[in-house]
């Protein structure tokens, strides 16, 4: 450790600065498990302590790193919308987050029904409409449609599938404008 200590001071005050920059994402020297597992611990721990900008920027940190195994990216990527949806009470910040990596992810029916369930959080518009909810409808019928369609009743997709036909019954009773009755029964 002094060998290393030494060593360390004698790089430039950049480098110095970049690795302490790097042990602070990981919650400092102490750590247990690995360096992707430690990031996740430390992006969770500044849920509690951290503001806001500075817990999303950690998840995104992991997030960015395609090196890293999917699970820890995956669960990176459900606390951060969590953290937003619950705790700042900001859905759209939440599906806007998991819009940005829904590419990642766009096989995962967990990833993609947690999607959905915030656009199906945002409140009304003023004229009462829901453009949120519209984009929910629309991407649970595309992910489920098409030849390049999911499977509604393989086992991963089963709740999502249940999920995207209650919301989409929802909208289509609630939101949906037809021009007459005949156009509405077509549906």
């Amino acid at each position: 450790l002094e060998i290393a200590n030494e060593s360390f001071k004698t790089h430039t005050d950049k480098f110095r600065s970049t690795i302490r920059n790097q042990l602070a994402l990981i919650g400092g020297k102490d750590i247990n498990g690995t360096i992707q597992e430690a990031m996740l611990m430390e992006a969770d721990q500044s849920r509690i302590n951290g503001n806001t900008t500075d817990t999303i920027s950690k998840y995104r940190h992991i997030l960015n790193q395609t090196n890293f195994p999917m699970i820890t990216r995956r669960r990176a990527l459900f606390n951060a919308a969590n953290y937003l949806a619950s705790s700042t009470m900001n859905p759209k910040g939440a599906s806007d987050l998991m819009l940005e990596y829904l590419g990642d992810f766009k096989d995962d029916a967990e990833v993609c029904r947690r999607y959905v369930e915030y656009l199906w959080q945002q409140q009304d518009d003023d004229d009462g409409s829901n453009e949120a909810k519209a984009q929910a409808d629309s991407f649970i019928r595309q992910y489920f449609s098409g030849p390049r369609g999911h499977k509604k009743y393989t086992e991963e997709n089963y709740l999502f599938f249940t999920v995207g036909v209650t919301y989409c019954t929802y909208y289509d009773l609630h939101y949906r404008k037809f021009e007459s009755k005949d156009a509405r029964k077509r549906h």
